[in-house]
């Protein structure tokens, strides 16, 4: 389907589109600027280049919207050049459908491969009554599932499925890099919602240089990244990520995330699991001018370890942070009546205490859970310059162990500057 000339195409596909071409491939086509499509296609649209790059619908010029009760877009380049599902180059794309919406595309050699790119000033729109299934498949620059890059102005895309599933899959051959949700530039954005959301990448569910990415799933979610090396989600460079109903754990590398520069990342009603780095680095040290902000809400638990040169960790009432490793954050610890848990091995192996260094401790209410051995003088500890924090201390194991002591040799809670703090023991406890 092809509208050059400020050409206008409407109506209706029956029939399957096939495009099949030694060079560049493009199933719709919209080219020139003022030129537009608006059809129904009820069947596939599948492209296949020999030698050039495969774009199954492409807003280059002129505008595309797409209804109809289903849409499956295939874009297979040759050895080499780029694949295409869905790309608004220089105009927007809509595709509107009553059912399943399958994008899928695949590069082989050094190509890589998108299910959708969506440049400065662009926007994808895609809304379904039905799921959203994008499979990726990339060569040596790799594969992403949706991909939007801004420069001076904005680059959204936003896909809906109202009473289906969303499910992203990427990985690369010879090498290459596969992502499932990317935005570069401070005014890209992806937007997800969905009653299921899946987002599976060989080298990260997220990556995130600057930017938003929000993925919301009404039921529940996941975020998987299978590389040996990989992190589920990266975010630097002023990126903002918004998770609902997600649960995202880290693979064999056991990172959950990796970040650089500021960054903010929000999670509700999510179970987060794995180690976060926040690794900003100057000529000079560490630069703690530069903060991550991990917010626990609505019921979330994260389950690890978070060493940075700054992260500051808010936990609400009803979240967590289950504490797996030594964590030096160097930001600020504000928990509003949440808990932070420490975690050893089980069998209260002295060597397995945790300690937790912050540059400040805040907040009211909240609830610390920690080990202590009163033999040995040592247990799990908090330490920060500075506070202004209430809360209650559980130690949870072992129980008076050993002879009295009135004071442990090492406190579970140790403020080196301005003090304003109150904590009370709770349990079957004693003076330290």
């Amino acid at each position: 389907v092809y509208a050059n000339n400020k050409g206008v195409v409407t109506g209706k596909v029956s029939g399957k589109i096939n495009v099949s071409a030694s060079g560049d491939a493009y199933g719709i086509y919209a080219p020139d600027e003022g030129s537009s499509i608006d059809v129904t296609v009820m069947n596939t649209v599948t492209v296949t280049s020999a030698t050039g790059e495969a774009t199954g619908v492409y807003a280059y010029g002129g505008g595309v919207i797409l209804s109809g009760d289903q849409a499956t877009v295939t874009a297979d380049s040759g050895s080499g050049k780029d694949a295409y599902a869905l790309r608004a180059q220089s105009s927007d794309i809509v595709l509107e459908q009553k059912g399943d919406v399958t994008l899928s595309a695949t590069a082989t050699g050094e190509g890589a491969a998108y299910g959708a790119y969506v440049p400065d000033e662009r926007k994808l729109n895609i809304n379904t009554n039905g799921g959203v299934s994008v499979d990726i498949t990339g060569g040596t620059k790799g594969a992403y599932g949706l991909y939007a890059e801004s420069g001076t102005s904005s680059s959204d895309i936003t896909a809906k499925a109202a009473s289906g599933a969303i499910r992203i899959s990427a990985k690369a051959t010879s090498g290459g890099a596969a992502y499932g949700l990317v935005t570069s530039g401070d005014g890209a954005s992806i937007s997800l919602s969905a009653g299921t959301i899946s987002v599976d990448a060989a080298n990260g569910a997220i990556s995130a240089n600057g930017g938003s990415v929000t993925v919301s799933a009404d039921s529940r979610g996941s975020l998987a990244a299978t590389g040996a090396s990989a992190a589920v989600i990266y975010a630097a460079n002023g990126a903002s990520i918004d998770l609902t109903n997600i649960d995202a754990a880290a693979g064999t590398s056991g990172m959950l995330v990796i970040g650089s520069g500021d960054s903010a990342i929000t999670a509700r009603n999510s179970v987060l699991s794995g180690d976060i780095k926040h690794s900003d680095l100057t000529l000079g040290g560490l630069n703690k001018t530069n903060i991550m902000t991990l917010s626990l809400l609505n019921d979330t638990t994260f389950t690890g370890k978070a060493n940075s040169p700054r992260i500051d960790i808010n936990i609400d009432n009803t979240s967590a942070w289950n504490v797996t490793g030594n964590s030096s954050t160097e930001g600020v610890l504000s928990n509003a009546g949440g808990t932070v848990s420490f975690v050893n091995d089980g069998t209260d192996n002295t060597s397995c205490y945790r300690k937790v260094t912050v540059s400040k401790l805040q907040g009211t209410g909240g609830k610390y859970l920690m080990h202590a051995d009163l033999e040995s003088g040592k247990g799990d500890q908090i330490t920060a310059d500075t506070s202004d924090v209430s809360g209650t201390i559980a130690i949870v194991s072992p129980v008076k162990k050993g002879a009295y002591r009135a004071r442990m040799a090492e406190d579970l809670v140790r403020i080196t500057g301005d003090k304003n703090s109150s904590f009370t023991l709770s349990g079957d406890t004693y003076e330290y």
